[in-house]
């Protein structure tokens, strides 16, 4: 009960406050079987709308864009705030990962994504 007390109290600080601090992150796509670094996934990040508010326009509430020749793409994204990553690649089975607050706790996530069994499609 305290827990929820101490979230519920640092949440409508950082509302009144607007004290919601960022950070550069790096999401890195990879095959799930070899490990190898996936160029052109598309990569969206979806923050959930009350944290959206919070962020006060600084940072958009959906990013996306497309991973390099190493597999990795950079985005800012608010610290503490919770959400949705969406990857997808021709080839791949679509990955859905939620967000949370310790996902760029290092500044990266890796996210891997598997090929489809037989007799399934990809986007």
């Amino acid at each position: 009960m305290k827990g929820m007390l101490l979230i519920a109290f640092a949440f409508v600080g950082s509302y009144l406050t607007g004290c919601v601090t960022y950070r550069d992150a790096v999401i890195s796509v990879q095959d799930a079987q070899t490990g190898e670094p996936l160029s052109d996934a598309n990569v969206l990040v979806d923050l959930l709308p009350v944290f959206c508010r919070l962020n006060a326009g600084r940072v958009p509430c959906r990013q996306s864009g497309v991973t390099d020749e190493s597999g990795q793409w950079s985005l800012t994204v608010p610290n503490d705030r919770v959400g949705l990553v969406i990857v997808f690649r021709k080839g791949y089975a679509e990955k859905t990962t939620r967000i949370t607050e310790e996902t760029f706790d290092d500044g990266k996530t890796v996210i891997e994504l598997d090929r489809p069994t037989s007799g399934a499609t990809t986007p």
